[in-house]
């Protein structure tokens, strides 16, 4: 049980990278949208 548990985690680790590499990304699009947005309304 032990050791089916040690060879998922690092797919989870993994996943959770990716997850994290892909909310950065969209948090910086939103970013950069947003600021365009406030430069057009000034």
């Amino acid at each position: 049980e032990n050791i089916r548990l040690l060879q998922t985690f690092p797919r989870l680790e993994s996943f959770g990278i990716q997850v994290a590499i892909y909310a950065m990304v969209i948090w910086l699009k939103l970013k950069i949208v947003n600021s365009c947005c406030n430069c057009i309304s000034s």
